[in-house]
């Protein structure tokens, strides 16, 4: 039998069963016509001794010796056609086993008993070879007397001692093998007085094979001295042929039903999900269409089954349904976004994920899509506010600028004559006159100051600088020089711990440094200011922190006083615009950090803010001290 033939049976099991039967017809037929040709010969044989007696030239001594001559040849023939015809039942009823039984084991032990009680033989058993490190031959059907013999032959199917009987030898090489006499066979040596006590005068075994490959091997004892002729040897092999077919047969109808179940189970499941899953053939129909999507699409099962996905979706991949379908079965899988059509003529946006499955049934796709339509929409709706709220942060930071900076012009003007008016007029009108110009002068300072920190504000967000690679101490010197005079005045204390390189805007980081410092003096106690600058890395990430001994903030303004024009306390204790600190809070995330507070009222403050660690940042620099 042919691997071919049996690759075809498996595939089509009602196709395996009317073929088992016209070749059991075909061996009955066999059987009949080798019946009627043995009777031809004895009969041919019986004329011949019929004429021996007719023949008047030969003595009764030499007619004796061809009478007892011919009747052994006679009885010769009939113990051949006996056993032929016994050989020919068991084929026969064996390949009736193959086509009835439904399980492995019992097929195995099924073929065995009928070698046994039907064939005449004194034991038959089966034996699969294992893939461990011995090759050990392992017994799964025995039929006959044997009395624990199987127990005791640890056979192999190596090529070593125990490897080299009838049944190791068939396996190892894909041939049947026959062992014609038990005494003398020098390869049966191990078995040799194990077989002889239970009466195995003779053996052969034959191979079964699958796919080209045995996987195991018939082995059939008999009592008689070379008990199995060329006749015999031909049918035994037709019937491991059909063992190991009717073995394949089994195991793949096992194998399908058990996928038939996994798919059933794998269809429920995928039934519980709100995700569309279908399955489709690759340049064919839909074969599974689940619940999901049935709610998806608005699609019954019966109307999408047997449908292909570019009609019934309305849906073209890109690049075109060839293209892609070669992409797919390049690479095996896909994901994206497809547009799909629903039964109610909606268009919808779905997310896809396409795997390509190769079985014996050919190329399969499943796929699988999520509805993302309102997500794409909100989408769509947030890059649109997005960009909306971009041109219009642009627009009032361009305002601030320019509004900032026209109205220094004329706010230059005023200042200038009200000092004028002060210089020239004060004591010589009344006193009330005196302090209204001196009103007058202070809310015009004010108001300069207010809009040269609205200007520096807007310039932050549309007037930096590139970034560039710096040492945050030259930064910091850069800020206290700007600072001297106030620190001088106030004898404070600046120190420095080691602080990294940083890539920033440079002139950015002078004015943070500047702002917080001076914030630091500007909120400072009785007691002699101190005020400390450090950095430690977490991760990607440098947090510099500036620490003072001033006056301290309660925990409840700490998100108010990175506002704009927020101020904690009168312009009468303390002066500023309030701008300050919401310069800082623009820079640091500017530069994709973030700043905080931490502070105990009376006790100090200390303002945190993180850079991120460029490519160029180097290690700390050496405690330095710098003023005061």
């Amino acid at each position: 039998m042919s691997d071919n033939a049996t690759t075809d049976k498996v595939a089509n099991p009602h196709e395996t069963i009317r073929v088992l039967r016209q070749e059991l017809e075909e061996t009955n037929s066999g059987l009949i016509a080798l019946t009627l040709e043995l009777e031809q010969r004895v009969d041919a044989r019986t004329a011949e001794l019929q004429e021996a007696y007719a023949e008047p030239q030969k003595t009764n001594s030499e007619s004796r010796q061809l009478t007892l001559k011919l009747e052994d040849r006679v009885t010769q023939r009939t113990e051949e056609i006996r056993r032929l015809n016994r050989a020919l039942r068991t084929i026969s009823e064996c390949d009736q086993a193959i086509v009835r039984v439904q399980e492995e084991p019992e097929l195995v032990k099924t073929v065995c008993r009928i070698l046994v009680e039907e064939g005449g033989y004194c034991l038959a058993w089966v034996g699969y070879a294992e893939q461990d490190e011995a090759k050990t031959v392992r017994p799964v059907g025995r039929a006959g007397f044997q009395q624990g013999y199987l127990e005791t032959v640890n056979i192999t199917w190596a090529d070593a001692e125990r490897g080299r009987g009838p049944t190791g030898t068939a396996i190892r090489t894909g041939q049947p093998c026959i062992q014609r006499h038990t005494s003398e066979d020098p390869d049966f040596a191990p078995w040799r007085n194990e077989a002889l006590q239970r009466g195995y005068a003779s053996s052969i075994a034959l191979p079964l094979v699958r796919d080209g490959k045995p996987f195991g091997a018939l082995t059939v004892c008999a009592r008689e001295v070379d008990a199995f002729d060329k006749e015999e040897l031909r049918l035994l092999s037709d019937l491991a042929d059909d063992l190991a077919f009717g073995s394949e047969t089994i195991r793949a109808r096992v194998e399908r039903k058990r996928a038939e179940a996994a798919l059933q189970q794998q269809a429920a499941l995928f039934d519980q999900t709100y995700d569309a899953v279908f399955v489709w053939d690759l340049h064919g129909p839909i074969t599974f269409w689940n619940l999901g999507a049935e709610r998806l699409y608005g699609i019954p099962r019966e109307e999408a089954l047997g449908r292909a996905c570019q009609d019934l979706l309305h849906t073209t991949p890109p690049g075109g349904v060839e293209a892609f379908l070669q992409a797919l079965e390049r690479d095996g899988r896909w994901e994206g976004e497809l547009e799909h059509s629903r039964r109610d003529g909606r268009r919808i946006i779905v997310e896809t994920r396409i795997v390509l499955i190769r079985d014996a049934e050919g190329a399969r796709v499943l796929e699988t899509n999520r509805d993302i339509t309102e997500r794409k929409q909100a989408q769509e709706a947030l890059a649109r506010r997005g960009e909306e709220l971009e041109r219009s942060n642009a627009d009032l930071e361009q305002f601030a600028y320019v509004a900032s900076h026209d109205l220094k012009e004329p706010l230059r003007a005023v200042i200038s004559f009200v000092q004028l008016l002060q210089r020239r007029y004060q004591g010589k009108l009344d006193a009330q006159a005196d302090e209204f110009i001196a009103h007058v002068v202070d809310g015009a300072l004010r108001m300069q100051k207010l809009i040269d920190d609205l200007l520096a504000f807007s310039r932050v967000g549309i007037r930096g600088g590139e970034f560039q690679t710096v040492e945050c101490e030259k930064a910091l010197h850069a800020a206290l020089q700007n600072l001297a005079v106030a620190i001088q005045e106030s004898g404070t204390v600046v120190a420095a711990e080691a602080l990294p390189t940083v890539q920033v805007d440079v002139a950015q980081l002078v004015l943070l440094f500047q702002n917080l410092i001076g914030n630091a003096l500007k909120f400072d106690r009785a007691q002699p200011p101190r005020i400390c600058v450090s950095a430690q890395r977490h991760g990607a990430y440098w947090q510099l922190s500036v620490r003072d001994n001033g006056i301290g903030i309660e925990p409840r303004n700490f998100d108010r006083i990175f506002g704009v024009f927020q101020r904690l306390h009168t312009r009468q204790e303390y002066p500023g615009t309030g701008i300050g600190l919401a310069i800082c809070k623009t820079i640091v995330e500017r530069h994709g950090g973030k700043i905080w507070v931490e502070s105990e009222p009376g006790k100090g403050t200390t303002f945190h803010f993180t850079l991120p660690v460029r490519h160029h940042a180097s290690e700390h620099r050496p405690k330095t001290h710098l003023g005061g």
